[in-house]
């Protein structure tokens, strides 16, 4: 059920001055006591210090806008500024109708400690106000330099809350920013292992400043965020539609938690800002250039006399445009005032357009086309490059006499050439896949240089999910065995690392052979088809590039492939 109330505030009742336009009030108060309510229970915040005086304020005026709107507002009379207080007196008001002991309360220092936690009220009736009200009073509660949440109800309608909300901390000028979560019209589908095809909507932030969008953009969230050591209670939005119309709205101010992983509020709590609030749609019009600031408009008594005072943050301005759609008679009308020559001379430079675009089409497949061709004849020069070479694997195992090792390669052998084959049509394979052939290969040299390896995968990667191109790594990973560890027997060491970088998969080949020089052009074939292979890619997904990273030394050789956009 929506808690909104609005209400019309009317010049006359609220102002004797005269006033240049119209200010309506939305009310969005953490309170949702009705006006039924209102009557049966009053909180007063009084200060307890003996003598106590209010320091000077000084008045900001708002940061863009005129005095004379804010002068409009009332004072909010449930939030009290009682700067320099030491100490307080807590009174209930309670209906002489309503029994005490149906009654709670709390009190909540900073948004966070609560001093008092849905307590009963205790037994200090010190009088009764007339024929309405039995008064219960709370004193020496500690005030000094913070801010307290009030709030008291009765447990037989808990739904109906009132709150208010007491700071005695020296206000300065708080921060706003605006951001609107706009969603994309069309779906993304993804499907999964079950089959089912899973519709997303994608959404993006914008902050609002400056900005302006239409009506066609789908705005799923509002969202205020305040900058502030004060209690963000007393501080109300106001928004201005044009010179004549304001909008006072009082925010349901929610306090920002490191507990709450969302990309917006995280780099928002960055940045030193420590609540949030909702902003109703029907605040944000269209054909309409919206400026919203923050503001708190108090009265402190100097002596004999009420000074006004009012503080605001920053404006944020923007502006909602409505797309006007033209009818059919519209656009008959249109062609009747500009003739039919121009009309002719539109059609056929959208032909004319159209053709090239066409043609601009054709040869982009053309392009791709010629691009995969190239991929399967470097894929089909790898199969017999990677089957050669494990065949004189087994051929060195067999004349150094070590059957019971070139048994156990034979069949390893056998099912790793099993899998190549079966994936030979792909382009990608999965990356579980991918990381079963490398550790098959890598089974198979092991009985024949004695080295270490170690294939590791970030948690956060979905291995039945996540496809890369079949055999990217294997003539590296081939490389790195014989150009790099074979000579160092079981001290040689080949780790092969697949890490998440946000939307990137990095893969990381390690080894700690003797090197190679990264300059020099080599005669083996390896290296080579894996470069030409690379480019091809970047032909093909030029929004997903592919790319090589090699550094060598006495040390070893550290080889990166980073495969951009590919986790998106």
């Amino acid at each position: 059920m929506r808690r909104i109330l609005i209400f019309f505030l009317c010049a006359a009742a609220l102002s004797a001055k005269a006033q240049p336009g119209t200010v309506k009030m939305m009310d969005n108060d953490i309170s949702t006591l009705s006006k039924d309510h209102a009557p049966l229970y009053k909180i007063e915040v009084l200060p307890q210090d003996s003598g106590y005086a209010p320091p000077e304020q000084a008045r900001t005026a708002p940061y863009s806008i005129k005095n004379e709107a804010l002068n409009f507002l009332f004072v909010d009379e449930r939030s009290k500024y009682l700067p320099g207080a030491k100490k307080v007196i807590v009174r209930f008001y309670i209906a002489r109708s309503i029994k005490a002991e149906e009654l709670r309360y709390s009190i909540e220092e900073n948004g966070t400690t609560k001093a008092a936690n849905w307590a009963p009220l205790p037994d200090r009736r010190i009088a009764a106000s007339g024929n309405e009200f039995n008064i219960f009073e709370i004193k020496n509660v500690r005030a000094d330099n913070r801010f307290l949440h009030i709030g008291i109800y009765s447990i037989k309608d808990p739904g109906a809350v009132l709150f208010q909300t007491t700071s005695t901390i020296n206000l300065a000028k708080p921060a706003l920013a605006v951001f609107f979560t706009f969603q994309k019209d069309k779906p993304d589908t993804t499907k999964g292992e079950d089959g089912v095809i899973n519709v997303q909507y994608n959404s993006f932030d914008r902050n609002m400043s400056g900005v302006t969008f239409n009506n066609k953009e789908v705005v799923i969230n509002r969202t205020l965020f305040i900058k502030t050591d004060n209690a963000p209670q007393l501080f109300n939005l106001l928004i201005k539609y044009d010179v004549n119309e304001y909008m006072y709205f009082k925010p349901r101010w929610i306090k920002l938690s490191a507990n709450v992983f969302t990309p917006l509020e995280d780099s928002m709590r960055a940045e030193g800002y420590n609540y949030k609030a909702e902003v109703p749609q029907e605040l944000v019009r269209f054909s309409a250039k919206l400026q919203m600031f923050l503001y708190y408009n108090f009265t402190q008594l100097y002596g004999k006399k009420n000074k006004d005072f009012s503080y605001s943050s920053n404006d944020v301005e923007f502006t909602v445009k409505d797309v006007y759609v033209l009818s059919a008679r519209d656009w008959l009308l249109i062609s009747l005032v500009i003739g039919l020559p121009l009309s002719s001379i539109a059609l056929l430079f959208i032909l004319w357009y159209r053709g090239k675009q066409k043609r601009k089409l054709q040869q982009q497949r053309y392009i791709s086309m010629e691009a995969k061709l190239k991929l399967q004849s470097i894929r089909s020069q790898l199969n017999p490059h990677f089957i050669f070479n494990a065949l004189s694997g087994i051929q060195n195992l067999v004349h150094k006499n070590e059957t019971g090792k070139a048994e156990t390669y034979l069949g390893t052998f056998s099912r790793l050439t099993r899998n190549v084959l079966d994936d030979s049509d792909k382009e990608m394979i999965t990356l579980h896949n991918e990381i079963k052939l490398l550790d098959d290969y890598l089974k198979m040299e092991q009985l024949r240089f004695g080295f270490q390896y170690h294939i590791l995968a970030n948690e956060d990667l979905d291995r039945y999910n996540i496809e890369l191109p079949a055999m990217l790594l294997q003539p590296l990973i081939e490389n790195a065995v014989k150009h790099g560890i074979a000579s160092l027997k079981a001290n040689g060491m080949i780790t092969i690392d697949f890490e998440k970088s946000e939307d990137d998969l990095a893969i990381r080949l390690t080894d700690n052979g003797i090197g190679f020089d990264e300059v020099k052009e080599y005669n083996g074939m390896g290296l080579r088809l894996t470069r030409n292979r690379i480019s091809l890619l970047n032909t093909v997904y030029k929004n997903t590039p592919v790319g090589l990273e090699m550094q060598s030394g006495t040390n070893g050789t550290i080889v990166i492939i980073t495969l951009k956009n590919w986790l998106v």
